[in-house]
């Protein structure tokens, strides 16, 4: 029905917008600014997308730093003073 129709628009349109904010946003801070959900599909998205770019540019080792580096960052946030709700998105990972 029209309620699922608006729902299914509103989560496209929250992951587009996430999607243009993950290139310009420190990936600590847009792991917080968005929806678990979202952040669940675009994370995919983008290590879909990186992993391939290794592939291609026969760099995997390259794309493998980034990722540990980018764990490394999440575990110092997780240290940090998160909100509870904070702290589910980040789990989600």
């Amino acid at each position: 029905g029209e309620v699922e129709k608006r729902m299914m628009a509103s989560v496209r349109s929250q992951a587009i917008d996430a999607m243009e904010a993950y290139a310009s946003t420190p990936r600590n801070e847009w792991t917080c600014s968005w929806p678990c959900m979202i952040v669940l599909a675009v994370s995919a998205i983008f290590w879909t997308m990186g992993v391939e770019s290794g592939i291609d540019d026969h760099n995997l080792n390259g794309y493998l730093e980034q990722c540990t580096q980018n764990l490394l960052d999440l575990t110092d946030l997780l240290r940090g003073d998160l909100s509870h709700l904070d702290r589910l998105n980040l789990g989600a990972l």
